[in-house]
């Protein structure tokens, strides 16, 4: 049945060409292809989506709307007598009307949901012709009655191309692919096939006018502003753009980010993260703001009211979002480059890894295991410490003491060999120890060496430890502060 109907209309849109002067053949074939794409497209439709048993509920379920749609163009090709129209519709409408509802109390049970949902929609349909055929208004009984072919024949074009692009993406798994190779397949699922669910509205409606000459009035309906002020102007047309355009900006927007997160995760992967936050959020304020302004122009809204309430409005919200709009200049400077998550940093004498990054604060884990917010200008105004952007290591000064009388320089060879073997320890930039001071009861060395910082704590203790077990080993007194106290025996207050 499905290529016969094919066939049909492909024999019928021949006939088209070959007898294009007569007007009369024109016409009855353009009403029939329109029926036989409609009969094809449930076909297959069906053939595609739905198997055994499913195929014949389905199909049953659509039989009515098939028979009613044969009528009327039948009636129309045929040029019937208006007032045998406004006779034989009414009771056909019902006729109808009956079938439709029986089919749906037998079949819907075997049926996906989208076909009982369409099955619903032509009861409704078949309804409201037969109400307006009753009350005397036949053409538009009739109108209705084409505009939902057309728009079934849409519907289920779109839901057909639909349901084979995403079985042909899950089969070859698009989803888990890289934008470089699905942005193809992505434009036609997320636009595309979007905008034509919308133009099919309007062109069902138009394409049920062109059937008695009144595709004219029609189109002048869609172009007719409805709300037409000084400052602003919308039509049916208009409003279907502005969604239209929505769908491309939005895939747009999703492909210039994909793009972008593919591009930084190839580069420095430690600033990916921070990099792609920024970039991202600037995508989307471009990407919006030039869908704004398109919308705006099909809008036809007047700039000279918009400029001087947005010039008012922004010197108002400039004022109060002062500090919010200077985090969010320093965020941008941070997450530029100056630090990113995984930094150890110094800020108020808080020592800890950097955690996130937004455009108001930064988030630091403590080495206490506190969670700490500062501001992006607070950070920034404190002179804080990026521990790990240069190399990561820090320098570690450690103090200790020995007694007079030993060999300085000995000392300093022995200390600087020992910490030297110790891994925690840059060696490309050795160990200094040097005396800091000639004290009451010692003489201090300062020891100098480099250490990573992100175990900092940890490698001072050792380095201590080191230089605590070398003088022990070697003899070398480490004197501690000590206190003499003489008791004075007074005889005279015994006495």
């Amino acid at each position: 049945m499905a290529s016969s109907a094919i066939t049909l209309a492909v024999i019928l849109g021949v006939i088209r060409f070959f007898f294009a002067s007569q007007h009369f053949i024109v016409m009855a074939s353009s009403l029939l292809v329109g029926y036989t794409w409609l009969v094809a497209v449930i076909l297959v439709s069906l053939l595609l989506r739905l198997g055994g048993r499913q195929i014949k509920s389905a199909f049953y379920l659509y039989a009515p709307l098939m028979g009613m749609s044969l009528s009327v163009i039948i009636f129309r090709i045929v040029l019937i007598p208006d007032n045998l129209v406004n006779l034989l519709l009414p009771p056909m409408l019902f006729v109808f009307t009956l079938w439709q509802w029986l089919v749906i109390r037998r079949h819907t049970r075997h049926v996906p949901q989208s076909d009982t949902l369409l099955s619903y929609a032509s009861l409704l349909v078949f309804g409201l012709s037969l109400l307006a055929s009753w009350m005397g208004y036949t053409l538009l009984s009739v109108q209705v009655l084409i505009w939902w072919m057309m728009q079934l024949t849409c519907i289920l074009t779109i839901t057909c191309l639909r349901g084979w692009l995403k079985a042909w993406g899950i089969k070859h798994r698009m989803r888990e692919q890289k934008i470089t190779k699905t942005w193809s397949f992505s434009l036609v699922y997320q636009v595309v096939l979007p905008v034509l669910a919308i133009a099919s509205f309007l062109l069902a409606i138009y394409w049920a006018a062109d059937v008695f000459n009144l595709s004219d009035k029609i189109w002048d309906i869609y172009r007719h502003a409805y709300i037409n002020t000084k400052w602003f102007s919308a039509s049916i047309l208009s409003v279907a753009e502005v969604v239209s355009i929505y769908f491309l900006f939005k895939y747009l927007n999703h492909s210039i980010k994909a793009f972008l997160k593919l591009h930084f995760e190839r580069s420095d992967l430690s600033t990916a993260a921070s990099r792609f936050t920024m970039a991202k959020n600037v995508v989307q304020v471009a990407v919006w703001g030039f869908w704004t302004i398109c919308s705006l122009a099909v809008f036809h809204i007047d700039n000279t009211w918009l400029v001087v309430v947005s010039g008012g409005f922004s010197t108002g919200v400039g004022f109060a979002m002062k500090d919010i709009l200077e985090n969010i200049y320093y965020g941008i400077s941070l997450m530029a480059g100056r630090v990113k998550v995984g930094d150890y940093i110094i800020c108020d004498g808080i020592r800890g890894r950097v955690s996130s990054i937004s455009y108001i604060s930064t988030t630091i884990e403590a080495n206490d295991g506190s969670v700490i917010s500062f501001q992006n200008s607070q950070l920034l105004t404190k002179n804080y410490k990026n521990m790990t952007k240069n190399h990561g290591y820090e320098v570690a000064v450690l103090e200790v003491g020995v007694a007079y009388g030993n060999n300085l320089k000995q000392v300093r060879e022995l200390l600087q060999k020992n910490i030297l073997k110790l891994p925690c320890v840059d060696v490309t930039r050795g160990v200094t120890v040097m005396v800091k001071e000639l004290a009451d009861s010692a003489v201090t060395l300062k020891i100098v060496a480099w250490v990573p910082v992100l175990t900092q704590a940890i490698d001072c203790s050792r380095i201590l430890e080191c230089a605590y077990d070398t003088l022990n080993a070697n003899n070398i007194e480490i004197p501690f502060p000590q206190q003499d106290v003489h008791i004075v025996h007074n005889e005279t207050s015994q006495h």
